[in-house]
């Protein structure tokens, strides 16, 4: 019996040294709570709990150890002098109130194994409705205190940003509480005052995870018209690093760009984008070998690696005409200086050789997403890129652009150009005129070879279903396209008859009709297994499908084609 209680007295000896020891510091400096650390080492193996019941001065560096925690009473803080070093290793205890005072944005301050919270740093707008605050102050100083791994904590309702909040530090996450933000209601909001304000987080560091956060501003819009500034602005100073980033679960609305990147690596899933001007812009890494007028860009620079999934989009340009709203996208992969001269039927107007510019962008995964009320879905380079299994609905231009690249794939993608569930409406209002209805085609490639178009379904869009420039090579199977060609309002009575002048694959003729050179271009194009039609009996269209270079291998077959309503001469099918 007794070497049993001496077994259990040994097993029990190292958890009754290391047992909590407490002592209490109603203000003072560093030095005081210095004492009571070297204390503990002395009696506890280094274990105890500091409670700080007054206003410390801390003027000289002062390390707390991990086995030490600090237990803030509510109101009382540490109060550090510049220039100082704090780091704390140990647990903190506090309420959301402040326990930190420095007069410095890029202070000493340094925390780890603990979720941190800006109002640690300084009370917030939305704890004291009687003062302005700048949120940004605090919320910078919460940030600049993380080190690698850390996460900041966002638990108020709002927070007032008057200017950009710089985030240099990596691997560190920055979360909200997850609340639904809609209308007039405030729930977790960084909102941004007034216009100037060119971005609420700019990262500049790798390995950054923010979720559960609403982004807005002071200043609505409607559709993004004359939207300004950024919410999340990814921009590496070096161009040639990745951003290896993430943004989940979070709202943005009544920003020109809700998430601006530069680099590669950045997962952007189940959010909410509205009532902006581009939902994510990824400025595309480029460069002309032949013009070296055009700045230089690092060839190690590259755009790959974006996985956009599961996010919704909703009044992004949506019919709106205001030429503010010109190249809104839900999604835009470009390179910013480059703007591509074509109208949307095709004219080709002044613009350098596109074909002289080298995206180094490619992998791209853009799937699973849900756009209503939107002028374009997505616009850019589909290099070895998926845009796949998206719902696009009330789409007011060409839903699908994309330019450039090799091997994209383009498929079960559901387009429906109509605003209202009235089969005879494609817009809600009647007495319009046609420059003010929604436009644009289903899907529309340039420069874009070897590209995968399958399985996707093409209603009502007033342009062509597919249009095809400047592509070879492509498979074009098993689509489903109607209603093209679609008028924009059917009247009971006259009706306001549109040309029958769009077709449901149009292949731009290329082809310079010297019989000496008779170049061609958009050839080797196979067209097979797609159906097309013309359902409403109030629309026509040209032809099913159209062939401006011909088919000299045979490939369009096998097309299922309802050639009532189709005007074109010489039947469904016209290859030149």
């Amino acid at each position: 019996m007794k070497k049993v209680l001496l077994g259990l007295l040994l097993m029990l000896t190292p958890f009754l040294c290391s047992s909590q020891e407490e002592i209490i510091v109603s203000g003072g400096t560093q030095v005081d709570i210095q004492n009571a650390i070297n204390s503990f080492n002395t009696s506890n193996n280094g274990y105890g709990t500091i409670s700080i019941k007054g206003d410390v001065l801390i003027q000289q560096n002062l390390d707390v150890p991990s086995k030490v925690t600090l237990n803030f009473y509510t109101g009382n803080k540490l109060i550090v002098s510049d220039s100082t070093s704090v780091n704390i290793k140990g647990n903190i205890i506090a309420t959301t109130n402040q326990i930190f005072e420095t007069s410095e944005l890029d202070h000493k301050i340094r925390i780890h194994n603990q979720k941190v919270y800006p109002e640690w740093f300084g009370e917030c707008s939305y704890q004291n409705s009687t003062v302005n605050y700048n949120d940004d102050i605090t919320i910078q100083k919460a940030i600049n205190s993380l080190i690698g791994g850390g996460e900041l904590l966002l638990k108020g309702n709002e927070y007032l940003i008057t200017s950009p909040i710089n985030i240099n530090t990596p691997s560190i996450k920055i979360k909200g509480k997850g609340t639904y933000s809609a209308g007039s209601t405030v729930a977790n909001d960084l909102v941004a005052t007034n216009s100037s304000v060119s971005s609420i987080f700019n990262i500049s560091i790798y390995g950054i995870i923010i979720s559960d956060i609403n982004f807005t501003k002071e200043i609505k819009t409607n559709k993004g018209i004359n939207a300004k500034g950024k919410a999340l602005n990814f921009v590496r100073s070096d161009g040639t690093k990745d951003i290896d980033a993430a943004v989940s679960n979070c709202r943005f609305t009544h920003f020109k760009y809700c998430i601006y990147a530069e680099g590669a690596n950045l997962k952007v899933t189940d959010n909410f984008f509205g009532a902006s001007y581009i939902g994510v812009f990824v400025k595309e890494a480029q460069f002309d070998p032949e013009n070296q007028e055009l700045p230089s860009i690092d060839l190690n620079s590259q755009t790959r690696g974006y996985i956009i999934d599961r996010n919704r989009f909703h009044s992004m340009g949506g019919y709106s005409k205001d030429t503010s709203l010109n190249g809104s996208a839900c999604i835009k992969i470009r390179h910013s200086g480059y703007i591509y001269k074509r109208s949307e039927n095709g004219v080709i107007g002044d613009l350098p050789s596109f074909e002289k510019f080298r995206g180094i962008g490619y992998y791209n995964h853009i799937s699973n997403n849900y756009a209503d009320d939107c002028k374009t879905f997505f616009e850019g380079n589909i290099d070895r890129t998926k845009v796949e299994g998206n719902s696009i609905f009330g789409s007011g231009g060409t839903a699908i652009k994309g330019f450039g690249g090799v091997y994209g794939s383009i498929s079960n993608n559901l387009i429906d150009g109509s605003f209202t569930g009235n089969p005879n409406r494609l817009y809600y209002f009647s007495d319009a005129n046609s420059d003010e209805f929604p436009s644009g085609h289903g899907i529309h490639i340039d420069y874009a070879h070897f590209t995968t178009i399958h399985n996707n379904q093409i209603l009502n869009k007033r342009f062509h279903g597919i249009y095809i420039e400047h592509s070879k090579n492509s498979s074009i199977q098993s689509n489903t396209i109607m209603n093209f060609n679609r008028h924009r309002y059917i009247s009971s009575g006259t009706q306001e008859q549109d040309s029958a002048v769009y077709d449901g694959i149009h292949i731009l003729k290329i082809q310079d009709d010297n019989p000496i050179t008779n170049d061609k271009y958009n050839i080797q194009n196979i067209i097979s297994n797609n159906i097309i039609s013309i359902t409403h009996n109030k629309v026509e269209a040209r032809y099913a499908i159209y062939a401006g270079d011909g088919d000299d291998y045979n490939f369009i077959k096998n097309n299922f084609i309802v050639s009532e309503r189709l005007m074109g001469t010489g039947g469904p099918i016209k290859i030149e």
